[in-house]
């Protein structure tokens, strides 16, 4: 069940706003993390500006995660999805255990 105004990203959507590719390789996953926090800002009708605003995160750090989320901490990234009300999860895989973080 999903709240009132939550966006889900199916494949279609995914595709549509050319967020996910061929998630080969690290790179490429943390492409994806970066289109999304653009997709959801954008989806939320929110400035670069505005999202910085609402996050206390200066306006180049903001684009630097839409482009290149590696580069951020995940504090950062946690505290951007925070304010864009985004729910996150992990999922992790170790030694044949699986551990899910929300």
């Amino acid at each position: 069940m999903t709240n009132k105004g939550t966006i889900i990203y199916s494949r279609d959507r995914f595709n549509e706003k050319k967020i996910a590719g061929n998630l080969s390789s690290k790179e490429d996953q943390f492409d994806v993390l970066s289109k999304m926090i653009k997709a959801a800002r954008e989806d939320r009708n929110l400035s670069i500006a505005e999202l910085g605003k609402l996050v206390d995160i200066q306006v180049d750090q903001i684009i630097r995660l839409e482009h290149n989320a590696k580069s951020v901490p995940i504090e950062v990234i946690l505290k951007v999805f925070n304010a864009l009300q985004a729910e996150i999860s992990f999922n992790i895989k170790l030694e044949g255990h699986h551990i899910k973080l929300t």
